[in-house]
């Protein structure tokens, strides 16, 4: 954060973008959202290719835009991790011959929210609801399984609290 400048510096959303400007709000609030978008990615690595293929897609987005804006330094790092992610995603094709366990997704989520955080804060036009709506499904998946885990079957009869067994 302090030597790239990373702390989230709006959300365009009223009110809340008063609260982003105290520089240590601003700070725990980037600190949960790339700690957040992490685990997220890290969540939906469930099934062979899956996040590694969202993460190529948001990749590429992340690459598009920063050519666009001429960002060289972002533009590269969303390549050089495509790039990653397309040579281990073709070796590992079709029947998942490896396995990322929990660094690789969460170094990659990481990775996709230090990249929307940087794209926002050094690039005014580019709005912060694009690097939001590109995670919308890793972000919607966790919230989801928050929820299945801790009110669904929490308020199954024969399912004890806290249990994470799925039905």
């Amino acid at each position: 954060m302090w030597l790239l400048g990373a702390v989230i510096p709006r959300l365009d959303v009223p009110g809340f973008d008063a609260l982003l400007a105290w520089t240590p709000f601003a700070i725990a609030f980037t600190v949960f959202a790339v700690g957040g978008v992490a685990n997220a990615i890290n969540i939906i690595d469930g099934y062979n290719g899956l996040a590694g293929g969202h993460a190529v897609i948001v990749l590429a987005a992340f690459a598009y835009v920063s050519a666009q804006v001429g960002d060289s330094f972002l533009f590269a790092s969303a390549l050089a991790m495509m790039g990653a992610l397309l040579g281990f995603l073709a070796w590992n094709y079709p029947h998942g011959k490896s396995s990322w366990a929990t660094a690789a997704p969460t170094c990659f989520g990481f990775w996709l929210g230090e990249l929307s955080v940087l794209i926002v804060v050094r690039h005014p036009e580019v709005s912060p609801w694009f690097p939001m709506l590109l995670l919308v499904y890793p972000i919607f998946e966790t919230l989801y399984s928050m929820y299945r885990r801790k009110i669904v079957l929490a308020s199954l009869p024969d399912t004890p609290t806290g249990s994470t067994c799925t039905r």
